[in-house]
């Protein structure tokens, strides 16, 4: 049996996945003609679905006039311009670097801590114990995976916002161990302190403004750059381009990918504020791999949010995310699903302990990756369009009825 890897992080062992034989809109269909609904949408990537086409030809046609992006070595084209002009607008007014992947964003981004605290010796970065920040040595090691040997030194990871222990009062319990790790380490050891705008690893929570606000207020007293990763909650999936809400935090730097082509080409940005850029604009900085800011993913991420913004669907997204809720609040009164929670169109899903899981695998026609249930506990991950799409709320719905009637008893 061939098996098919469909993504490089990806040893699926327990299931053979058939080839890929063509694109649905919402998935996939295999060797066997069976159609499977992908319930990641391509890991977070592809929230217009797989044959926007549009995008594809406007790269192409694109790559028609520029060649080569950087022939002087600067790394400029009118293609990098335009994104960065975009991105710029999206923001309040925040600057781009431009790399291939999310790990990328993320070690320019505590690179750039280096350079903005200059020769002051803070080596040391903070992040949540329970997060995912990318799959290089020094990105695993703040996602404590592996221990990292390099310029910057790791320490203790901060425990995650605890809600169901402390309730009501879990972000303010977090607040309190956040100043007594800072305190016990020392601000002027610690460069940055990496969050997730929402963490898929961490339960998928929805941080308050006072939350927010009570992390940025405690790095700005420490000169602790606040980084958040927003690289698998961007490219719209709250109804707003960026996952992070900029009228609660106005973090250092962001990190976006994944989505911000549409997932048709890779790219990734490490968005630096005014502040951090003034204070860095004059130094040296070599930083980048060869395609870095590659024509491709700049001209399909300039298409994707063209597309956007033309079909008006970051207007349609809160109606989207409303059906979806309807949909899970059915399941769960049927008694199959115990909870669910949402960031946007993005769902993490409890179903009953009860349900026979290698069952669910077998007998649906949806593509869920099992890396993710491990990391969740049984805790399945949704990736749902932006756009509500009658027909594929309609397959998924079937998929989990037929799940919750038939494995309900198994």
């Amino acid at each position: 049996m061939i098996k098919h890897i469909l993504h490089n992080d990806i040893q699926d062992t327990h299931h053979d996945i058939p080839v890929q034989t063509s694109s649905a809109v919402n998935g996939f269909v295999d060797q066997h003609g069976t159609r499977k609904y992908d319930a990641t949408m391509g890991w977070f990537s592809y929230p217009l679905g797989f044959q926007r086409h549009d995008i594809i030809d406007y790269v192409a046609s694109t790559l028609k006039q520029i060649a080569f992006d950087s022939p002087d070595g600067h790394m400029s084209s009118t293609v990098r311009q335009q994104l960065s002009d975009k991105l710029y607008q999206l923001t309040p007014g925040y600057y781009s670097i431009f790399g291939l992947s999310g790990s990328d964003a993320i070690e320019c981004a505590i690179y750039t801590s280096g350079l903005y605290h200059s020769n002051v010796q803070k080596k040391i970065i903070l992040s949540l114990e329970t997060c995912f920040h990318g799959s290089t040595d020094l990105c695993a090691s703040i996602s404590g995976i592996v221990e990292y040997q390099g310029t910057f030194k790791y320490s203790r990871k901060i425990p995650n916002v605890n809600y169901e222990r402390f309730g009501k009062h879990a972000e303010r319990m977090f607040l309190y161990e956040f100043k007594n790790t800072i305190d016990s380490i020392g601000a002027d050891n610690i460069s940055c302190f990496v969050i997730e705008s929402s963490s898929w690893s961490g339960g998928l929570y929805t941080y308050s403004k006072q939350f927010w606000q009570g992390v940025q207020d405690t790095c700005r007293q420490n000169n602790i750059l606040l980084i958040i990763d927003d690289i698998a909650m961007c490219g719209g999936k709250t109804g707003q381009f960026f996952g992070v809400n900029f009228d609660l935090v106005e973090p250092d730097i962001v990190c976006a990918s994944k989505a911000l082509t549409g997932g048709y080409f890779p790219l990734s940005v490490t968005l630096l504020s005014e502040r951090v850029y003034n204070q860095i604009k004059t130094q040296r900085f070599e930083f980048g791999l060869t395609y870095s800011a590659c024509v491709a993913g700049m001209a399909s991420a300039i298409k994707y949010i063209s597309i956007l913004e033309q079909e008006n669907i970051l207007e349609q997204v809160p109606t989207s995310i409303v059906v979806y809720q309807t949909m899970f609040d059915q399941f769960q009164k049927l008694g199959v699903v115990e909870y669910y929670r949402n960031f946007g169109t993005m769902f993490l899903v409890k179903f009953v302990d009860r349900l026979d899981y290698e069952f669910a695998y077998q007998e649906l026609d949806l593509y869920h990756p099992v890396a993710l249930d491990q990391n969740q506990y049984k805790d399945w991950m949704f990736s749902l369009p932006l756009v509500d799409s009658e027909s594929a709320v309609k397959q998924l719905s079937q998929c989990l009825n037929s799940f919750s009637l038939d494995s309900a008893n198994a």
